[in-house]
């Protein structure tokens, strides 16, 4: 495989531990995500709901049209950030792979890709810190799924490489699947989700509140 000669030297010690273990997992499509994610989709909801309910009710408490613009406004604003954020990810099906960033979506076949690279900080590149999607032409797509930031690691921002390596090495055929995360580990993040959802329906309620009574809302 010429095509993808170049990608020997980050494939290989992938290619080594499956030749020592058990054969990996393969399935057509996997989706990579991080669980940071979620902390970020609860900051910015958290931040929607104080911008979405306390500037319209304290600077127009007696005027139910401004109190409702702007909070139709805010709340579609925040929501439709928070629903970019928890769909950031790195998605493989068969041969092709989607990069969901927040503003812009990358779709890209296997043959147009030399190679993926671990993430790093780099002050000329700030707003290119993500694991990186080498094109063969050298230039590069930045990930917004896995960023490297003063928070978060490059080793955290990097796992994927290496599996996306070896589907690159692959031409495509079989991408690793996930392991399943351990019992305890699977209960934390159930209930996270739980309170995160909870949570996420109280913002939604206080806001429809708001909407249907401005007044009595503001003045509460």
């Amino acid at each position: 495989m010429p095509r993808h000669s170049g990608h020997a030297a980050h494939a290989a010690p992938h290619a080594a531990v499956e030749a020592a273990g058990d054969p990996p997992v393969l399935g057509s499509r996997r989706v990579f995500n991080s669980r940071i994610r979620t902390a970020q989709f609860a900051c910015l909801t958290l931040g929607g709901w104080a911008l979405t309910i306390g500037p319209p009710t304290e600077f127009y408490p007696n005027d139910a049209v401004a109190i409702r613009r702007w909070m139709i406004v805010s709340a579609l604003v925040f929501w439709t950030a928070g629903i970019r954020v928890l769909r950031l990810a790195i998605v493989v099906d068969g041969q092709s792979l989607v990069v969901r960033n927040f503003l812009r979506y990358y779709h890209l076949d296997v043959g147009e890709i030399a190679r993926f690279e671990a993430p790093s900080l780099n002050l000329r590149h700030v707003f290119k810190a993500g694991l990186k999607v080498v094109r063969t032409s050298e230039k590069w797509i930045s990930s917004s799924a896995f960023v490297v930031s003063p928070a978060i690691s490059p080793a955290m921002a990097a796992w994927p490489v290496a599996d996306l390596n070896a589907w690159l090495l692959r031409g495509g055929d079989g991408i690793v699947q996930a392991q399943s995360l351990s019992p305890v580990r699977a209960w934390l993040w159930r209930v996270w989700l739980g309170l995160l959802l909870l949570f996420a329906a109280i913002v939604v309620a206080s806001v429809v509140a708001g909407l249907v009574d401005p007044i009595g809302f503001a003045n509460a």
